[in-house]
């Protein structure tokens, strides 16, 4: 699942809860539209048992960057 929604991601997050807790899916999610935007992202994957990865994508022309979070289920409850 990929979520880009500009600010909602953590919102979109909540209502998959089902989903996320029953089917597991590998989860990509954009994370830099507010401060703490990334931290509440990865609190609420981690507390859902996904292993969070962070990755900071450079916009050269832009001379900033772009954060998102790969979230895969972790294995037998056990995260690395």
């Amino acid at each position: 699942i990929k979520i880009d929604t500009e600010g909602y991601e953590i919102n979109v997050l909540k209502g998959a809860k089902y989903t996320l807790e029953h089917y597991k899916p590998k989860v990509l999610v954009a994370s830099y539209h507010y401060p703490n935007e990334l931290t509440e992202i990865v609190d609420f994957l981690s507390a859902k048992g996904f292993h969070c990865y962070v990755y900071r994508v450079p916009l050269t022309l832009q001379r900033t960057s772009e954060t998102y979070v790969y979230a895969e289920p972790c294995q037998q409850n056990l995260c690395v």
